[in-house]
């Protein structure tokens, strides 16, 4: 995948259904961890990976930097 975000990048990106908004804190070939607060979990960091991202679109990853 092209155009993955980069450390410190702020991110918005559809993941199960559910529209994710936080900054990436790292990444590798398959996956990004996201600083964010869910407020189902309660948790403020989550691994997502890319190839569960959903809305892919040539030439979008799914993933909006914002």
């Amino acid at each position: 995948m092209s155009n993955r975000p980069r450390i410190g990048d702020r991110v918005l990106f559809t993941y199960h259904g559910k529209r994710r908004v936080g900054t990436v804190e790292d990444t590798n070939d398959k996956y990004m961890t996201l600083e964010h607060f869910d407020t189902k979990t309660g948790r403020d960091y989550s691994n997502f990976r890319f190839d569960q991202i959903e809305e892919k679109r040539w030439p979008s990853n799914g993933i909006v930097t914002l």
